[in-house]
């Protein structure tokens, strides 16, 4: 007797294990979302606080052309890299942080408040921006999608 090597059938799963595994990916699911909510109603309220210490407005910084930097007298002395971002300063001091936006707080970007920087310059995969907000003003700077935005003024001191 000869064997027929043709396709085969598929078998058809059964109907308890399609609803078993519909049941295992929602319960999955839900416990994904609940983890993140636990999360940020544990650090929500430092990360509120840290986000109200960090949002400022104020005036834009003026901004520089490459050429108007090289010619002007102040340049920037210490840079340092916070995240994937490169910025530098001519004064002062800095404080940094990330803050928490977007779906569940998932989407982050950093923020450096300056105390009175003279020029900053802020480096991204975007390029590089020039500010000028001049000699003991302080400055914020924020940078989301490799875009930098900079007003004059900071909470920090």
């Amino acid at each position: 007797m000869t064997r027929d090597y043709g396709l085969r059938a598929r078998r058809k799963m059964p109907l308890s294990v399609k609803v078993s595994l519909s049941v295992g990916l929602a319960l999955a699911a839900a416990v994904a979302i609940g983890i993140g909510a636990a999360s940020r109603l544990r650090h929500g309220p430092a990360e509120a606080a840290d986000a109200q210490f960090y949002t400022v407005s104020g005036p834009p910084c003026p901004t520089l052309s490459a050429a108007a930097y090289a010619a002007g007298a102040i340049k920037v002395g210490p840079r340092f890299e916070y995240g994937d971002v490169v910025f530098g300063r001519g004064y002062g001091y800095v404080s940094c942080s990330w803050l928490h936006g977007g779906f569940l707080g998932l989407s982050v970007h950093p923020v450096c408040e300056f105390t009175g920087p003279g020029v900053l310059t802020v480096t991204t995969s975007a390029g590089q921006t020039y500010f000028a907000p001049g000699v003991g003003q302080p400055a914020t700077v924020s940078v989301a999608d490799g875009q930098s935005r900079c007003v004059l003024s900071s909470n920090y001191r």
